[in-house]
């Protein structure tokens, strides 16, 4: 039988999808914490979600976003997408000069 290898990378595909998608896969979660914990009541799927340890899929995304770029940036690892992220550098001193964002090509 064949494996599905899913990649790491997929929730930079879902990062600016619409509500409506990321409500579909909310509703998804909930319904497999349900499954999961064999609830068969209509308990708050928040509370089944925190008894899972799961995040909220736009935080989901969120997260795995920001650990991606951390890595990348602490690590250089995949090479990739380290040498496609640039610091954000101004010419002027400024107060937020001293943070180090990042450069979001338009």
């Amino acid at each position: 039988m064949k494996e599905l290898l899913v990649s790491p990378y997929v929730n930079s595909i879902l990062s600016d999808s619409p509500l409506k998608h990321i409500a579909r896969l909310q509703c998804a979660q909930h319904v497999l914490a349900r499954v999961v914990l064999q609830e068969r009541s209509r308990a708050h799927s928040t509370q089944l979600m925190q008894q899972l340890h799961w995040l909220p899929i736009e935080w989901r995304i969120r997260f795995k976003l920001a650990t991606l770029t951390y890595k990348a940036l602490q690590t250089s690892r995949p090479p990739y997408l380290a040498d496609l992220m640039q610091f954000h550098t101004t010419p002027k001193s400024t107060r937020s000069s001293s943070t180090q964002l990042l450069f979001v090509p338009r």
